[in-house]
C-alpha cells in the first residue's frame, strides 16, 4: 500500500514536471506568433515610399534548454562600400531592465508606426514571461517534492527494517 502511494506520487510528479516543459513549448509558438506580428507590420513599412521607412527594432522568440526567452534589439543600418547602393544591418541586442517587461524608454527612438506595434507585441511577451516564470518555478517545485519523496521513502524503509529487526532506533 505505501509502495503504491510513493508511486502514485512520483508518477504525479513527473507529469506535473513534463507539463510544463510541454506548456512552456506552447508559450514558445505563441511567442513566434507575436514575433510574425511584429515582422508583418515592419514589412509594410519597408518600401522608400513608406513614412517612418525603416522600422529599427527587431525582437526574437527562442527556446533553448528549456529556456523561454523573448528579446528586442535595434537595427543599425550601414551603407556598403561597394557602391550598391544597399545597406547591412547591424543588429544591438537591447537588454531589458524589468523583471517581465522592457521599459519604455527602450524604444525612445522608435519610428511614429512603430511605437503602437512595439506596445502591442511586448505586452504579450510580458504575459508570456510572467506565465513561463510561474511554470518553471513549479517544474522546481517538483524537483524539490519528488527529492523529499525520495528521502522519505529512505527513511520510511530505514524505519520499517528496524521494526523488523525489533530495534528501538532506525540503522544508519
Amino acid at each position: 500500500m505505501t509502495v503504491r502511494a510513493y508511486s502514485d506520487s512520483e508518477l504525479f510528479l513527473k507529469a506535473v514536471h513534463r507539463n510544463t516543459i510541454l506548456e512552456q513549448h506552447r508559450y514558445f509558438y505563441i511567442a513566434q506568433r507575436l514575433c510574425d506580428f511584429f515582422w508583418e507590420q515592419n514589412r509594410k513599412h519597408r518600401g522608400v515610399s513608406t513614412p517612418g521607412y525603416p522600422g529599427h527594432y527587431g525582437c526574437r522568440a527562442r527556446l533553448r534548454d528549456n529556456k523561454l526567452e523573448m528579446f528586442w534589439f535595434y537595427n543599425e543600418f550601414k551603407q556598403k562600400n561597394d557602391g550598391s547602393g544597399k545597406h547591412r544591418v547591424i543588429s544591438h541586442y537591447i537588454p531589458r531592465e524589468g523583471k517581465y517587461r522592457y521599459h519604455k524608454r527602450a524604444f525612445s527612438r522608435a519610428h511614429d508606426w512603430e511605437l503602437p506595434v512595439i506596445e502591442a507585441t511586448e505586452k504579450g511577451f510580458e504575459l508570456l514571461r510572467r506565465a513561463n516564470a510561474d511554470q518553471v518555478q513549479i517544474r522546481k517545485l517538483c524537483q524539490v517534492n519528488e527529492a523529499a519523496l525520495f528521502q522519505l521513502a529512505c527513511d520510511m524503509d530505514d524505519l520499517e527494517l528496524g521494526m523488523t529487526l525489533g530495534l528501538s532506533q532506525p540503522p544508519r
